[in-house]
């Protein structure tokens, strides 16, 4: 209880805190009920007990270092003590002896206290109190600042993994098939604090398509630098300080999360910017350049550079989650030296950031995204060239400094207009309406058909989903995750019908 005390103590006043802090509940829980610890164990293996018990006397002698004698009687005839010491007893003392204790060295004074522990649940009595009481104690203060305490990795129905089960997963076995990087990012996707980790193998085979798309990144980078001069004039265009903002953007975000040991933010922020910045957009968005021949050296020489600039932000990223897909990438960069490793991770502060250009490209992107949408609802192939109509004379000029862009995205052409054909769609951009022509694009009868099909399927998908979850065995059985994955299926299905069915009723009022 002496020792329990100020390790108690320790966490109340913050010297030590909990990630998620749920789990102090735990900790206080077996510290307040403590009881004597018998720290002796009959195994094979371990830290002897230094304690030598005396043939004449009886006496015990606890001592660091062999006696030759009782220290009781002076005799000799000693024996030591044949058990060993409890495997935690020992570990408590894993974060100063490691270092040189009890001498005071340099790593012992450079690296204790430690930063952060990163534990599992179930060993916080076993081994986080006794490592706390220890270190206090022994040292002066608490061995570490945070303990994070990860999750349980459980199979995608929220049961706990057992060989009975049949449902342990083998890591080597996921590693074969999809590779290490893939596997890591998969976990740390999953890591929400405070949740178990459900696994999936479709997971994982979707993030080995995201190392795929990274690899194709940085081809498309090698196979368009052809004249890149490093250390020639470089012009930045829009969509240059476009990506750098929205690069600088993605640091700050994936620091924080990685500061306040949100793992499975940080991987999301990353993916979503990967994927969907820098592959989806600035890639297709250098195309306008790189494929202008009246595009001047400087202007060429800004785009491989960002391209190639940003593909080493996006490895550094990357490295504490994907370090040999990282590692790899780097050596092949140019302008790079060392290893990803020992290489500074990125700083929001280190990127340039234009409100106008942001908003700029923020309506370019929403036009284009309106498009795309409008073409998908009517199943219009890409192929086939739309026009659309402009009112707003402001969004129409603005637009119109991206017009090589909303070809190559959108296959469109804008118009000055602010007619509105019966059959038509519409799109909104900033406020704005954009007015695509459907006349000749589409038979609207058919199309109003096709789409009063498409609606009954989507009314049946809905209908499904309310039933599963007015089922009050099902939501109150199932797995909290299982139960929230349906609900969300129903909202997403619930979007898609009501879109369907705004475009289908405008349609009809044509005929």
């Amino acid at each position: 209880r002496p020792l329990a005390g100020p390790a108690l103590a320790a966490v109340k006043h913050g010297a030590t805190r909990f990630v998620p802090t749920q789990w102090e509940n735990t900790y206080y829980a077996w510290l307040r009920d403590i009881r004597d610890w018998c720290i002796s164990r009959q195994l094979w293996w371990g830290h002897r007990i230094p304690a030598w018990y005396c043939g004449a006397c009886d006496h015990v002698t606890v001592a660091r270092d062999t006696p030759e004698v009782c220290e009781g009687c002076g005799s000799a005839e000693l024996t030591q003590d044949p058990d060993v010491l409890d495997t935690w007893f020992s570990s408590a003392l894993w974060p100063f002896s490691v270092f040189g204790w009890p001498e005071q060295t340099a790593d012992l004074q450079r690296y204790y206290p430690t930063s952060v522990l990163i534990t599992g649940f179930d060993i916080i009595f076993f081994w986080v109190a006794r490592m706390m009481s220890a270190g206090i104690h022994l040292m002066g203060q608490v061995p570490f600042r945070d303990v994070y305490i990860h999750a349980l990795v459980r199979d995608k129905a929220g049961q706990k993994m057992s060989k009975t089960k049949g449902n342990v997963v083998d890591p080597l076995k996921v590693i074969e098939a999809w590779g290490a990087d893939a596997f890591r990012f998969t976990l740390v996707a999953f890591a929400a604090q405070g949740r178990d980790v459900l696994w999936d193998d479709k997971r994982v085979e979707g993030y080995h398509r995201f190392t795929t798309k990274i690899w194709q990144a940085l081809r498309y980078c090698f196979l368009n630098a052809e004249g890149y001069d490093p250390g020639g004039e470089i012009e930045l265009g829009p969509y240059e300080k476009w990506i750098s903002a929205r690069t600088g953007a993605a640091v700050a975000r994936v620091r924080a999360a990685l500061d306040g040991y949100r793992f499975n933010e940080a991987a999301a922020e990353i993916h979503a910017f990967v994927w969907g910045e820098y592959c989806d957009w600035y890639l297709e968005l250098s195309k306008t350049t790189i494929y202008d021949e009246e595009a001047s050296p400087a202007r060429l020489n800004g785009v491989r550079h960002t391209l190639f600039e940003t593909m080493a932000v996006i490895v550094r990223l990357l490295h504490p989650i994907m370090p040999f897909l990282s590692e790899e990438i780097w050596s092949r960069l140019p302008n790079t030296e060392g290893l990803v490793a020992t290489a500074p991770y990125p700083r929001p502060g280190d990127f340039a950031s234009d409100d106008g250009v942001l908003d700029a490209i923020g309506e370019l992107q929403g036009a284009v995204t309106e498009i795309r949408r409008i073409r998908g609802e009517m199943e219009i192939a890409l192929k086939t060239r739309l026009t659309v109509l402009v009112a707003d004379p402001e969004l129409h000029g603005r637009l119109s400094d991206h017009t090589r862009a909303l070809w190559d995205m959108a296959r469109i052409e804008l118009v000055a207009s602010d007619d509105q054909p019966r059959a038509s769609a519409t799109g909104v951009v900033s406020g704005k309406t954009l007015v695509i022509p459907l006349e000749g694009v589409v038979d609207v009868s058919a199309e109003v058909a096709r789409l009063d099909k498409v609606l009954a399927k989507a009314d049946k998908d809905v209908d499904q989903l309310q039933r599963r979850l007015s089922n009050k065995s099902f939501v109150d059985r199932a797995p909290e995750e299982v139960v929230a994955e349906v609900r969300a299926k129903l909202a997403a299905a619930q979007a898609r019908r009501d879109t369907l069915r705004a475009s289908r009723d405008r349609l009809a009022e044509a005929l």
